[in-house]
């Protein structure tokens, strides 16, 4: 599936922890910056402060709504990171300074957006993306 560059706003997802119950996993949403900077080169990957925490309990599985989690990524930017603060659209960060970001999915100053999957023994989940109702 591919998602489109509004998903955050137009879609909300849910999940579904299946198997045997005792199993649960945590999902966080990840992103790289691309480091350009006096000639150096690379990535420098940032994940969120939420994640989605699966738990498959006793009884019928039970669905979860975790757009929040899943579709943004909240992160703390410093004045060490000014680059990106810069990219942010915060042009004053310096130092220790720190703002915390709320961003959605596909935001420009990041790429290679993915989901770090943290499993203990959470073997099958469902997810699906529903689109949000109009308003």
């Amino acid at each position: 599936m591919i998602l489109p560059d509004d998903v955050s706003f137009e879609y909300e997802v849910y999940v579904r922890p299946l198997g045997k119950p005792g199993g649960s996993a945590r999902i966080t949403t990840c992103a790289d910056e691309d480091i350009i900077d006096e000639g150096d080169t690379g990535f420098e990957t940032w994940c969120s402060s939420n994640s989605a925490v699966l738990t498959r309990t006793k009884g019928k599985p039970r669905t979860e709504e975790v757009s929040d989690a899943l579709l943004f990524l909240d992160i703390t930017v410093t004045g060490a990171d000014s680059l990106l603060a810069v990219c942010l659209g915060d042009t004053g960060l310096e130092g220790e300074d720190s703002i915390d970001y709320h961003l959605p999915l596909f935001d420009m100053c990041f790429q290679n957006y993915f989901w770090n999957y943290d499993n203990n023994g959470l073997k099958l989940v469902q997810v699906w993306f529903k689109k949000r109702p109009s308003v």
